[in-house]
This record gives C-alpha cells, sequence and structure tokens, in this order.
C-alpha cells in the first residue's frame, strides 16, 4: 500500500525536474533551432534548387549551341553564300516584280523579241513588308507574320506577250525552263501579228516566292541539303539574268488572241 503523501509526491517531482532540467533546456533549445531552420531556411533551399535547375537548362543550352557552332566551322562559308544567294535567285524572298520584269525583258532580248504586253496580279505588294520574329521562351524564333495570307499564296500569276518569229519564240520557251528566277509556263497561245512575218506568243505564267519561315529552335540540329543538294547543282547551271528595266508598251493594246 502507498503511503506516500502529497508532500512528499512533490518532492519527488521537483527532485526530478532539478536532476534533468539540462536535458529538458537542451531538447527545448533543439526543437526551436529545427523550427527556425525549417522557417528560415527552407524558402532559401528552394530558390537554390530553382537556380540550380534553371543552371542545368542553361547549361543543356549552351552545349546544344556550342555542337551547332563546331558544325558551322566546319562548313564551307564562300560555298554557304554561294548557294544561298543562288537559292534566293531563283525563289525571292519577296514578290520583286521589278526582277521578274527584267528577267522577262533580257530573254526577250537575247533571242530578239519584243514584249507588246504584261499584265501581273502580285496581290497586296505590302505583304513582303515582313514583321519581326517574336522570340520564343523555348529558344525558338516564331515564323515571321506570313504574307502569303494576305498575298493568296506564294506565287505571283502573270500574262507577258512576246513578238518574233517562230524559231525566237521557240527558243525563248525553252530559256524559260532554264533562267533564274524561277517561273512555270500555264499557256502559251501563238498567233500572227501586225507586223509582217511577226508572230505573237501570249504566256500565262506564274512566278515564285517564299517569304522566312520559321528560324528553329537552338536545340534542333543543323539543317543539311541531302537529296536537294541536286537541285541546287542542277540551278548552279541555269543563267541568271540582270538588268536595268527598259519602259514596257502602255496605253490600249488591241491582242491578237
Amino acid at each position: 500500500m502507498d503511503t506516500q503523501t502529497p508532500m512528499t509526491q512533490t518532492q519527488e517531482v521537483q527532485g526530478f525536474l532539478e536532476k534533468n532540467l539540462t536535458t529538458l533546456i537542451t531538447l527545448a533549445s533543439f526543437a526551436s533551432a529545427i523550427a527556425i531552420i525549417f522557417l528560415v531556411g527552407y524558402p532559401r533551399f528552394s530558390a537554390l534548387k530553382e537556380a540550380r535547375t534553371q543552371v542545368d537548362a542553361q547549361s543543356q543550352k549552351t552545349a546544344a549551341m556550342t555542337a551547332k557552332l563546331n558544325g558551322l566551322k566546319t562548313l564551307d562559308e564562300e560555298k554557304l553564300i554561294a548557294d544561298a544567294t543562288l537559292l534566293k535567285t531563283a525563289v525571292p524572298s519577296d514578290k520583286d516584280i521589278t526582277g521578274l520584269v527584267i528577267g522577262l525583258q533580257q530573254m526577250a532580248s537575247q533571242n530578239s523579241l519584243s514584249i507588246t504586253q504584261f499584265s501581273a496580279t502580285p496581290g497586296n505588294l505590302g505583304a513582303s513588308a515582313l514583321s519581326a520574329p517574336t522570340p520564343d521562351p523555348s529558344g525558338a524564333v516564331q515564323s515571321v507574320a506570313g504574307p502569303q495570307a494576305a498575298a493568296g499564296g506564294t506565287t505571283i500569276d502573270f500574262t507577258v506577250t512576246f513578238r518574233g518569229d517562230y524559231s525566237a519564240l521557240e527558243n525563248l520557251l525553252k530559256a524559260s525552263t532554264e533562267t533564274l528566277r524561277l517561273i512555270s509556263v500555264k499557256t502559251a497561245k501563238i498567233a500572227p501579228s501586225s507586223g509582217a512575218g511577226s508572230i505573237d506568243m501570249l504566256l500565262s505564267a506564274k512566278a515564285y516566292w517564299k517569304s522566312p519561315g520559321d528560324l528553329g529552335n537552338y536545340a534542333d540540329p543543323l539543317p543539311t541539303l541531302g537529296s536537294n543538294a541536286k537541285v541546287v547543282e542542277a540551278l548552279a547551271q541555269y543563267k541568271i539574268l540582270s538588268g536595268q528595266p527598259q519602259p514596257l508598251p502602255t496605253g490600249s493594246v488591241t491582242s491578237p488572241f
């Protein structure tokens, strides 16, 4: 039977507290330290983790761009410039009506022909004015605002009438398939002209142009010509026509067709 009085029990509790006071204070201090570390250190830890994630992403981007740069260093710069110039001449980056007219006039001149009529439906000429590309967080550059939509495509329909003898007109048709800028003849109609011994040939054709598109993501591998290299080699054999535009016929012209 327990004969301890309340006074005795109180003395025992006090004795226990006195003996373990240091331990209790230490535990309380440790718990407080843990709470402080959690409250103060966790946000910093989260920020550090986010910073590390960003550094890793930047490192990957840098590695990809370095690989691209090393790939570019292996390419022939002069050939790249020559190929780009050739392709832009074949398919310019804008509608370039003036260049189209110059090419037609040069073809006519080289084949002893004259141009008696020219008309084109280029659509909105202002569509060739390109807006600035918009950067994308992923590293890609968005496609330039599409002038094709406003212009109804990437071709220019035109008609032109050449006048001369039959053999010269035949040579011109052949030259049109071997000359830059690229054109595609849809129809050719021949009729006697008002000049003695001359023939009029009305061509309905289209010329091509292509606005710049997506410049690609930094992580994309370098594009290669691949099978298109043969196309570039073929285009290199085409004639490039240049010069100053001459006045085209104006006023009312009676069509013989």
